[in-house]
């Protein structure tokens, strides 16, 4: 945007309405002391908003006060109007009032609210902010007039501060500190992420360890469960085994009792009939003996013993029966004492009946198989408290067994958690893995782009230098401005003497121009009547000072000899043979050689001057040392739009970079907030 009027009233000495146009490219507002010329610069300052500069205490001063005779103003107003760099050059207009009570208020384009947008012709919409931004308080945008002392009192550091910040490289550099700060804002919640991250692993680990220990107990509790119901089932089918080989063994012992008593019986039923026959028998006998005599006695003995012989063979063969059963007995004790053996607990008792029944005591039998028939009853109830006790054990383990499922439901609850939560794990593992990835290439791509951006800032500074030198270099060629000037203002001029000619090489240029010195940029005219009007319009316009060259007043006589060393420096130039007079007066009888060591021969016979710019006078003095090349004006003009040209380039490439930059951060920081 162009500021292109500016309009005061009530501002200051400016008690009417005033309006100051401001012409393009050049504008040289001139008057004596108190015409108001400084109080101009207040109203631009105040209208943009820069309160630098402005010459008062409090805005209200800035109101017209009337003067020793006059009425005060009410207000203060100040409107600057402002062309859009478009196609339909729209005008925007600020205007800013100020008031007695110190309050003032913004305007633009007649509206005083600063969030309507300001439609332009075509329908765009132009923000008031974009406008105050644009035009707004710019420390260099108004130079004071204590700026430019204080420019050149400036040290070399403030002074390249100063143009970073005409330049807007400090933007850049406050731009560049914000991006290393939230890149180190990055970094930091990076490293809380890896915190985070490494606590969440340890957790996984915890985790997975109680989960092998879940697991482990799972099949423990489900051994332990089958290896009780085995024990179990071992202890229960023992115990009915047992008391089954009891109650057999209890029966045998009964069956064999009973086989006893009836033995016995029998025996004593014997043994009484035969000691009853005996003694009847002996009763006969004696009664035989004592009737018959001695003879029938003896026949009746024999017969008697006879008889006593076949009832002792009877009597044996009832012994063999008994000890028959007393063999029978002992099978039935081995038997009974081979099943006691089964049954440890009544082994002792069943050979302390095998020793009774040897002794014949059948009481004492009878009692111990009593004795036996209580212990079976009493092995019996052991074995219904025992079945009571494995009834229990089935229920309570059935209770654990229904514990240990809903264990295994919590465990399973816990494992799916598990699961999820370590799904959770790996897909944030996953883009952590990817932000990481994606910093490692900003990191990279920032540290190509600081290096890009080193090497521009680089080139930048070499390429301004140049561009401030050359424009040095041009300010010393203004005289090419002035015979400008002065082609415009009058005829008959021809230009300065480094327009009208050129090197034939570039190598003797240092040495021609050095030669030539000042010379170079004196102004060939027609005539020195036009020397003359030159002269009195430089006078007039007080523009500067030139020297002329008419062509019609110099005359050289020009040597017809071959010089030594390289040759007339006239003769390296290129030129119109009407100028021919005029280059033999800038350059006379100079010669050019190859270094300083070639003048001694030669001094006192030419002037000469080294192909580095090193000068020996024929009177014998000599000069040199370093000397910047000079150009003409018009080689000066080209190489600093070339430089402007480089400079525009480096600072779209500076500018793509940072938004290279700012786009690689607001990715990173796009992918850390969705994390």
């Amino acid at each position: 945007m162009r500021l292109e009027k500016v309009s005061v009233e009530g501002f200051k000495t400016f008690k009417n309405r005033q309006n100051i146009e401001l012409p393009y490219k050049y504008t040289a507002i001139v008057g004596p002391n108190g015409s108001g010329k400084s109080n101009l610069i207040d109203a631009l300052c105040f209208v943009i908003g820069r309160s630098r500069g402005m010459r008062t205490d409090r805005l209200a001063e800035l109101i017209y006060n009337g003067g020793t005779d006059g009425k005060p103003s009410d207000e203060a107003i100040v409107s600057a109007y402002f062309s859009t760099d478009d196609e339909q050059k729209q005008i925007v207009k600020i205007t800013r009032i100020v008031r007695r009570d110190g309050k003032t208020q913004y305007k633009i384009n007649y509206k005083s609210s600063l969030n309507d947008p300001i439609l332009s012709k075509n329908d765009k919409n132009i923000s008031k902010e974009k406008v105050l931004e644009t035009i707004g308080d710019n420390e260099y945008n108004v130079l004071l007039q204590n700026d430019i002392t204080n420019f050149i009192e400036m040290s070399p550091k403030e002074r390249r501060g100063a143009i970073d910040e005409i330049c807007g490289i400090s933007d850049y550099d406050e731009k560049k500190s914000e991006a290393i700060k939230e890149l180190a804002s990055v970094e930091e919640k990076i490293s809380g992420a890896n915190v985070q991250l490494n606590e969440r692993l340890e957790n996984l680990k915890i985790l997975e360890k109680e989960k092998e220990d879940a697991i482990k107990f799972k099949e423990i509790k489900k051994e332990i469960w089958t290896l009780e119901r085995v024990f179990n089932y071992i202890n229960l089918r023992g115990a009915e085994a047992k008391i089954n080989d009891c109650e057999m063994s209890a029966r045998e012992l009964c069956s064999v009792r009973d086989s006893y008593k009836v033995s016995e019986s029998n025996i004593k039923t014997k043994k009484t009939e035969l000691e009853t026959k005996i003694s009847y028998l002996n009763k006969q006998l004696i009664e035989n003996e004592k009737k018959r005599g001695e003879s029938d006695g003896a026949s009746l003995l024999n017969a008697e013993q006879r008889y006593l012989k076949a009832e002792n063979k009877k009597l044996s063969e009832i012994e063999q029966k008994i000890n028959f059963a007393v063999q029978r007995k002992d099978e039935l004790n081995n038997i009974f004492t081979s099943s006691s053996l089964q049954i440890k607990n009544f082994s002792g008792r069943i050979e302390q009946i095998a020793r009774i029944l040897k002794d014949t005591k059948i009481s004492e039998i009878e009692s111990n198989v009593m004795e036996l028939k209580d212990k079976i009853y009493d092995q019996k109830i052991a074995g219904s408290d025992a079945r009571n006790k494995y009834e229990n054990q089935t229920k309570f383990i059935a209770q654990k067994h229904k514990k240990i499922e809903l264990n295994n439901t919590e465990i399973s609850k816990y494992l799916a958690r598990e699961q999820e939560l370590a799904r959770g794990i790996d897909a944030q593992s996953y883009a952590y893995k990817e932000i990481f990835e994606k910093l490692s290439r900003i990191r990279k791509e920032k540290f190509n782009a600081e290096k890009e951006y080193e090497q521009l800032i680089e080139n930048y500074e070499k390429i301004k230098s140049e561009y401030v030198r050359k424009k040095e270099i041009l300010k010393n060629l203004r005289k090419n401005l002035i015979a400008d000037y002065l082609k415009k203002a009058t005829n008959g001029i021809y230009g300065t003497v480094s327009e009208l000619c050129r090197v034939s090489d570039a190598k003797y240029r240092k040495a021609i121009y050095a030669a030539a010195g000042n010379r170079m940029e004196n102004i060939v005219v027609e005539n020195e009547n036009t020397a003359v009007k030159c002269v009195n319009l430089l006078k007039t316009g007080r523009i500067g000072r030139a020297t002329f060259l008419p062509i019609n007043k110099i005359n050289i006589n020009l040597p017809n000899e071959n010089p030594d060393g390289l040759g007339f420096a006239r003769d390296f130039l290129i030129y119109d043979e009407k100028f021919e007079n005029i280059i033999a007066y800038i350059l006379r009888n100079t010669i050019i050689v190859e270094n300083p060591d070639d003048f001694k021969p030669l001094i006192g016979r030419y002037r000469m001057v080294s192909l580095d710019g090193d000068i020996a006078e024929r009177e014998g003095s000599i000069s040199g040392g370093f000397i910047k090349e000079t150009l003409n004006f018009n080689e000066i003009s080209d190489e600093i739009k070339a430089l402007e040209g480089k400079l525009s380039a480096i600072e779209e490439e500076i500018e793509r970079v940072r938004e290279r930059k700012n786009a690689s951060a607001d990715d990173l920081e796009k992918d850390l907030t969705n994390a």
